[in-house]
């Protein structure tokens, strides 16, 4: 049970240092407040684009195959 709270733990500090990174997400503090800002439209830009390479590389390698 310890190890699989440790890996969400990891996969949590990935995905935010990922999306820190990336440009998803940035984080805001005044005085008396803490903000968060979602870039949905980057999220999904990201999205699409990541399926995008996934489906050529697929079909790269498929090709490769029938060689």
């Amino acid at each position: 049970m310890r190890n699989l709270l440790a890996l969400l733990g990891l996969v949590l500090v990935i995905f935010l240092a990922a999306g820190w990174y990336l440009d998803w997400y940035s984080f805001s503090s005044k005085t008396d407040t803490f903000e968060i800002d979602v870039n949905k439209k980057k999220i999904v830009d990201d999205a699409e684009t990541v399926k995008k390479k996934a489906s050529n590389a697929v079909h790269s390698v498929a090709g490769d195959a029938k060689k």
